[in-house]
């Protein structure tokens, strides 16, 4: 007896094997609409395709890690707006025995800081190193007014740095190094134990948010930055509380 005769005298084994091929056929028929790869012989049934959404996000993601990978071995372990890094600023004044600043005046740093500041240079081992333009300079300060949107005010707060920092410099001369930069700069930096922050100069006299990056020592660009800080240290002496003054009064 063969299959078809079986199946043609039992009918309750010819329903089963009619369920069976429905249910097949569903089983097919939704893996195709599903987009799905297909075999009937041998019989297989691939994966589900991704759809396009997911595979743009796995794509980012890698992207991103990519990305990441590939600053953090140059030493950034953070990039964002300056402003954004108060907090960081705390920590780092803190929890640091040796700064270096150079900057035009940065005010507003100055001002959020003073306090953190003025404990760092209670400790009787810490040093503060700051560079700031030198106002002798006439053609400095004229290229940096042009780069300022309120460059009127540029000398008054220039002043107001040497003012800041002669401040503690005649309460603990020994803690404290005031250098000035006759160069323009590029970028500023604030300089720590284990980190440096480095922030961007607009090409334009507009205000706004400029980027910054948190670098680590002992990488790439910590030594870009601290070559640059050894070269400007040699470039540039130390100037006493009378220079300031005399500066201040023109």
């Amino acid at each position: 007896m063969s299959i078809f005769d079986f199946l043609n005298s039992n009918m309750l084994a010819m329903n089963i094997v009619l369920v069976l091929a429905v249910i097949v056929a569903l089983i097919y028929l939704i893996a195709f609409l599903q987009g799905r790869d297909i075999s009937f012989w041998p019989p297989k049934i691939g994966r589900k395709p991704q759809p396009n959404n997911t595979r743009n996000n796995t794509n980012t993601l890698e992207t991103e890690s990519k990305t990441a990978s590939l600053f953090k071995s140059y030493g950034v372990n953070n990039t964002q707006y300056f402003v954004e890094f108060s907090q960081d600023f705390d920590s780092l004044i803190e929890n640091s025995e040796s700064i270096t600043l150079c900057f035009v005046h940065s005010r507003r740093w100055r001002e959020n800081h003073l306090e953190q500041l003025e404990n760092f240079l209670e400790k009787r081992k810490n040093q503060l190193t700051v560079i700031l333009p030198n106002l002798a300079n006439e053609e400095l300060i004229r290229v940096l007014k042009e780069h300022f949107d309120d460059g009127e005010n540029l000398e008054a707060f220039i002043k107001d740095a040497y003012r800041y920092f002669g401040n503690f410099l005649r309460r603990r001369p020994e803690g404290i190094d005031v250098r000035l930069f006759d160069l323009y700069p590029t970028y500023s930096f604030y300089k720590f134990d284990s980190s440096v922050i480095l922030a961007m100069y607009p090409m334009t006299p507009r205000r706004k948010h400029v980027p910054a990056f948190s670098i680590i020592k002992d990488s790439k660009y910590w030594d870009f930055i601290t070559d640059d800080i050894q070269w400007i240290l040699s470039h540039t002496t130390s100037v006493q509380l009378a220079t300031l003054k005399n500066l201040m009064d023109k």
